[in-house]
């Protein structure tokens, strides 16, 4: 369905003009006409609710992609001390551990407040996908910290660093079997920043 605006239940609020706010304002907890036809008429396996894996054409890119500028960055790379081969990949052995490198860094031209924990928080999420399978995992690190924030002011250019594992974790092997797997990361905003 292709309505930006519409206030429904199948419709992300950043992407109606006006923003989240504007969303709720006229939201009625109703789906659209359009919908309620597909939901009506559509095959069963598109309408049924976890028939299609989560994370498919639900990607990370695509709510980046709707999302306000941020003056901070976040990347996620693996041990920088490891070669690549000639594709530019990174090569492991199998089930040797896979410890990744969270980068927070403020890319505007403007101090930024930050939480010193924000990398180790709950407000990370990291999904790990091996390449040619359908389904996507959640990664569930072994350690969970309940902590008070503690704010941190970021000069332009620099960063915060934290690393993770990710070959393993709460679920089991995330990376175990040989193959390519791509790993996304994504942390929440606070609402003021949205």
């Amino acid at each position: 369905m292709d309505e930006p605006d519409s206030r429904s239940f199948m419709n992300y609020p950043f992407l109606v003009n006006g923003g989240a706010q504007a969303f709720f304002t006229d939201f009625r907890y109703f789906f659209s006409e359009d919908e309620l036809r597909f939901l009506r008429h559509a095959p069963e396996r598109f309408v049924e609710m976890g028939n299609i894996p989560w994370f498919d054409h639900h990607a990370f890119e695509q709510v980046r992609q709707h999302s306000a500028p941020s003056p901070l960055e976040l990347s996620l790379r693996v041990s920088h001390d490891r070669e690549r081969d000639q594709d530019g990949r990174y090569r492991y052995e199998m089930l040797e551990p896979v410890i990744g490198e969270l980068k927070l860094a403020n890319i505007s031209t403007q101090r930024v407040m930050v939480d010193r924990n924000k990398l180790i928080s709950g407000d990370l999420g990291v999904v790990i996908q091996r390449e040619g399978d359908t389904e996507a995992r959640i990664h569930q690190p072994y350690l969970r910290y309940c902590m008070n924030p503690e704010p941190q002011v970021l000069e332009p250019g620099e960063a915060l660093y934290e690393q993770i594992v990710l070959s393993s974790g709460l679920g089991g092997w995330q990376i175990a079997e040989p193959g390519t797997y791509r790993v996304y990361a994504a942390l929440r905003r606070p609402p003021a920043e949205r």
